[in-house]
């Protein structure tokens, strides 16, 4: 199963910088009674990580060039040399190809065989015009550092990546070169092993003791499933500092909550501290300024915390009774599944939240009622039902599709308004939703090929070509049955896009043609304003947009820079003159 995004990963086999995610409640002296692992941990592993690598994109239509030399030709040539591909340097020096660089930001928490987005640029010194149409053959991605003008140096393989590359002219309309020379592989890349978590015992809670009942308490509570069995998800290494962690199942899709999650988990407390805190994060429960993180941590109590979790579902506060059901649900708990359906079809700062929580749930309401929010008018509600069915049920007959050479469809029974979602994210996918028609004054030129409506229910496809000639096809004027034609002739995700944009800009689809709505984990809620937004009328959230799959740092489309706080991508620890060559070749692991 493609996984993406979305679910959807950057570097740093040494721990990451501490941030807000891993620290609630930080003490500068250790204490001997009971704490919190955030007050003598950071966590670490929580970043996107970075990795490269110089590839080939062929198919170009004479919109590449000839390869100028320089450290990539040169990188690029090495590697073919290394796979044995014939008439490498002709492939180079081809207007039809041409020398790319291929970057992908792992997500954090991705298993190995998980695929992710990568990005595709033309190669700095590179004349070509576009990328338009391209294939990229498949490439290694490593760290990469430059030295002097001719020579790359690269860490060990992290990943691999081929596929077709989708411009971001297909998705902007905005004009401009640069459009044209960069795009995406959307679930192009492949992790070649797990990305590892972990804790850092700070220095002055240093010590063997320490770490230990910090693995105790999180085996006490956390378990998954390995090749040894059911076992606890804490591994302390030889170092007395680290802790390794595996995630567990329920939270592949959140690891940013897996994390604040085992922040709040307290060590070294003895059984009537224990029930005296349940009694303190039961009335923490009642308010809103602090049932976030008493929700959190309740659910880092695990099955003790469950009973004031489940009362505080009955709570008049809408963002209690949220905080409670999404615990719940990562508790295996059923019972405030109703509430994140109403969360999500009405709250779009918990939208993407209540969804995943919904996707991680395995009783089978849960799926009944993604499907009910599949129905709804706001096309980021459907699709991220449609996306969180998916990823809980990928064989469920609502969500179920056919796939063709390089895209995905899906075909969703609706009752609101017809509806076409094309996906910028964790896979290239069209999904339908309702009966969509193509209009009877529809058009579509380019230079060897015309599509045109006949009036009567019918769409004709005639294509022109020096191999064949002139090809003529018919087909009806319902989307699916026309997009299905569109494959059986090798048109691609972005040519089929490019066709629909252009019948919705004539206004001859008979359906809502939406991107990329995909509900977003960064949003603030504001219990007056929220409510307030929804009451006018508005089907979506002023600040609506890409999402993420996991709820880490995220890469925008447009500028690839992390767009959550501050940080930036991890760059495999990698810095300047010995301190690259050192951290490229001391043989550690680059994420």
């Amino acid at each position: 199963m493609l996984s993406g995004c979305n679910r959807l990963i950057k570097r740093g086999q040494s721990p990451d910088e501490e941030s807000p995610e891993s620290i609630f409640n930080y003490r500068e002296t250790p204490s001997d009674g009971p704490q919190y692992i955030s007050e003598t941990c950071r966590v670490w592993g929580l970043k996107y990580a970075r990795a490269e690598g110089i590839g080939l994109a062929t198919d170009l239509d004479g919109t590449g060039s000839a390869a100028n030399p320089g450290a990539y030709r040169e990188h690029l040539l090495a590697e073919m040399r290394t796979r044995e591909i014939e008439n490498s340097r002709e492939l180079v020096e081809s207007k039809n190809s041409e020398v790319v660089i291929c970057r992908g930001y792992v997500p954090p928490g991705i298993r190995k065989g998980d695929f992710y987005d990568v990005e595709i640029l033309l190669a700095p010194g590179m004349d070509g015009t576009s990328l338009e149409d391209g294939f990229v053959t498949k490439t290694r991605l490593r760290p990469l550092a430059k030295f002097g003008k001719r020579t790359l140096k690269e860490g060990l393989v992290v990943g691999l990546v081929q596929g077709p590359i989708l411009v971001d002219s297909i998705y902007e309309t905005r004009e401009g070169d640069d459009n044209q020379l960069r795009g995406w592989i959307l679930g192009g890349g492949v992790v070649l092993e797990d990305r590892p978590l972990g804790l850092t015992v700070r220095k002055h809670n240093f010590g063997i003791k320490t770490s230990t009942m910090i693995s105790r308490a999180l085996n006490a509570r956390f378990k998954t499933l390995t090749s040894q069995g059911r076992e606890g998800i804490a591994k302390p290494t030889r170092s007395s500092d680290r802790v390794n962690i595996l995630l567990p199942d329920v939270y592949e899709n959140n690891v940013k909550r897996f994390s604040q999650v085992i922040s709040n988990v307290m060590y070294g407390e003895t059984a009537q501290q224990r029930v005296d805190r349940l009694d303190e994060l039961a009335e923490a429960m009642t308010n809103p300024a602090t049932c976030q993180q008493a929700a959190l941590r309740l659910e880092a109590i695990g099955k003790e915390g469950i009973p004031a979790l489940k009362r505080s579902l009955n709570n008049p506060d809408v963002e209690i009774r949220f905080r409670a059901a999404e615990a719940l649900a990562y508790c295996e708990q059923s019972d405030g599944l109703e509430i994140l359906k109403d969360v999500a079809a009405t709250e779009p700062a918990f939208r993407w939240h209540a969804l995943t929580a919904l996707s991680v749930s395995e009783d089978s309401d849960a799926a009944k009622l993604l499907q009910d929010l599949m129905q709804m008018e706001s096309a980021e509600t459907r699709y991220g039902a449609f996306r969180a069915l998916h990823i809980r049920s990928p064989e469920h007959p609502a969500v179920y599709g056919e796939r063709f050479d390089d895209f995905f469809m899906h075909s969703v029974p609706s009752t609101s308004k017809p509806m076409i979602h094309f996906s910028r994210s964790r896979r290239p996918e069209i999904v339908l939703f309702g009966d969509t028609k193509i209009g009877s004054n529809f058009i579509y030129v380019e230079k060897g090929l015309t599509i045109r409506s006949e009036g009567d229910g019918r769409i004709k496809l005639i294509q022109f070509s020096t191999q064949r000639g002139k090809e003529v096809e018919i087909c009806s004027d319902d989307a699916v049955d026309f997009i299905s034609t569109l494959a059986a002739h090798n048109f691609s995700y972005g040519k089929v896009l490019k066709i629909f944009r252009e019948a919705s800009k004539d206004e001859s689809l008979e359906a809502r043609l939406v991107v990329d709505a995909v509900p977003n984990d960064n949003r603030q809620y504001d219990s007056e304003n929220s409510e307030q937004y929804l009451a006018d009328g508005h089907p979506e959230p002023p600040n609506s947009g890409s999402g993420s799959s996991n709820g880490t740092d995220k890469i925008t489309r447009v500028n690839t820079e992390l767009v959550t706080g501050d940080t930036e991508p991890e760059e495999s620890g990698i810095s300047s003159g010995f301190g690259k060559l050192k951290g490229l070749f001391s043989g550690k692991k680059s994420y």
